[in-house]
Formats: C-alpha cells, structure tokens, sequence
C-alpha cells in the first residue's frame, strides 16, 4: 500500500512542479497537434502481484477494452 501512496505523491508532485514550467514551441510540420482531446491515464495495481490467474484475468480484461473505439493505447 506504501509503494502505491509514495508513487501516486510524487507524480502528483512531479505534475505540479512541471506545471510551472513552461514547454510551450512551435509545433514542427510532422507534429500533429490535437485540438478538444481529453487525455486519461490510469494506472493499475494487482492486489495479489503473484497471482498468476489473478493477472492473467486482469489482462483479459484489457484486451477487450482495446476493442472499444474510444479508448486508444499511445
């Protein structure tokens, strides 16, 4: 559970303190640039790391969300 706590802290510590940077360019002519995208990452913890069918469901699980036309893998 600490290991879950200590990374979502600092990637939500890291969000913050490149917020302040700014990253701003021009895009480049081979750049696309996406207008009214939302971007959602998720990240996932197995209760039980070593549970072999445990995982193996999980990702079964994920292959089927690849199918919805929504949801895009980049």
């Amino acid at each position: 559970m600490n290991d879950r706590r200590d990374f979502m802290m600092k990637l939500a510590a890291g969000m913050v303190a490149t917020s302040f940077v700014s990253i701003a360019r021009p895009a480049s002519a081979k750049e696309i640039v996406f207008k009214n995208v939302f971007i959602h990452h998720v990240f996932f913890w197995l209760k039980e790391p070593t549970n072999i069918e445990a995982r193996n469901d999980f990702e079964k699980g994920l292959q089927g969300l690849i199918t919805v036309p929504q949801i895009q893998n980049s």
